[in-house]
This record gives C-alpha cells, sequence and structure tokens, in this order.
C-alpha cells in the first residue's frame, strides 16, 4: 500500500531518474520544476531588494568618495594659500632689504647735496636780509606817500561837500521846493 502510495503521489523530493526524464520529455517540465521549486515572484522581490541595497551602498560610497573630495579641495586650497602668503612675505621682505639698501646707497649723496647747498642757502639768505634792509626806507617813504595821499583825498571830499552844504543854503531852492 505504501508503495502504491508513493506512485500515486509522486513529491518533489522523491523524484527518481525515471520522472525527471519524464518531466524533461514534457514541453516545460524542467522549467515547471524549477518554477516549483524557485518562485519567481519571491526572486524578483529579492532581486528589487538586493538591487536597491545596492544603489543605496554605492550611493553612500559615491557620497563619501565626494565629501573626501571636497575636503582634498580644501586643503590643497589652504596649502596654495599658505604657499602664496609665504611668497608674498618673501617679496615685502625684499623689497623692504632693498629700499633699506637704497637709502644707505643715497645717504651719503643726500649729506654731500646737503653740505653743497648749505653755503648757497646762507648766501641766500645774507641776501634776502640785506635786501631787506635796503627796502626799509623805500618802504616806509611808500607809506608815508600812501598817508599824505590819503589824507590829501580826504581833505577834498570834505571841502567838496562843504561846497554842497554851502549851494543848499545860499538859497538856491531845488524844483521840487518851489513846484509845491
Amino acid at each position: 500500500a505504501s508503495a502504491s502510495a508513493d506512485a500515486a503521489a509522486p513529491s518533489i523530493t522523491k523524484a527518481s531518474a525515471a520522472d525527471v526524464g519524464a518531466t524533461q520529455e514534457q514541453p516545460g517540465g524542467m522549467q515547471n520544476l524549477l518554477q516549483g521549486a524557485f518562485p519567481v515572484d519571491k526572486m524578483q522581490n529579492g532581486l528589487g531588494a538586493a538591487k536597491g541595497f545596492m544603489a543605496w551602498g554605492f550611493g553612500k560610497v559615491v557620497e563619501g568618495a565626494s565629501k573626501v573630495g571636497d575636503k582634498v579641495a580644501e586643503v590643497d586650497f589652504a596649502h596654495e594659500a599658505s604657499k602664496l602668503a609665504q611668497k608674498t612675505d618673501q617679496a615685502m621682505q625684499t623689497a623692504t632689504n632693498k629700499a633699506r639698501t637704497i637709502g644707505q646707497d643715497l645717504q651719503p649723496g643726500i649729506e654731500k647735496t646737503a653740505a653743497a647747498l648749505q653755503p648757497g642757502i646762507e648766501k641766500t639768505a645774507q641776501k634776502a636780509g640785506e635786501l631787506a634792509e635796503q627796502m626799509k626806507p623805500k618802504l616806509a617813504e611808500a607809506g608815508e606817500n600812501a598817508k599824505k595821499g590819503l589824507f590829501k583825498a580826504a581833505a577834498q571830499a570834505a571841502s567838496t561837500a562843504i561846497w554842497f552844504q554851502s549851494l543848499g543854503s545860499a538859497g538856491m531852492e531845488s524844483d521840487e521846493e518851489g513846484d509845491t
């Protein structure tokens, strides 16, 4: 009875070589057997989940690589800025040293020029003092002449004013006074 039960209900686990050969001869037999062993919808769900996990993992790797690239760029920028600052400092030091050297080189020439000009400056100051002394009498005379001229002009203005007053007191009436 057990042999007939086994023959009546063949199971997938107890498939014999004859059953496998028979399923291979039937159209789609092996495919049906594999579909039964591996459900396609569950495999597709599993593959979709694996694909999503791989995409997420790859995205995280790309994001991490991007952050590392940004940090490397920042470090490179800071390094370049530091180099530029050092070069600028060196250029400033060189320019300062050159200016100091030029100043030191010019110092003797400036002192010689000042020494050569000193007698001329003293002579010019002396001549200016002499010229001022010579001009004092002429300036005093010009001041006196200006005073005399101003007093003379004031005296003439006063005499003209008196003359106009005398005309008015001599009885001459203006046209306007006679009309009223």
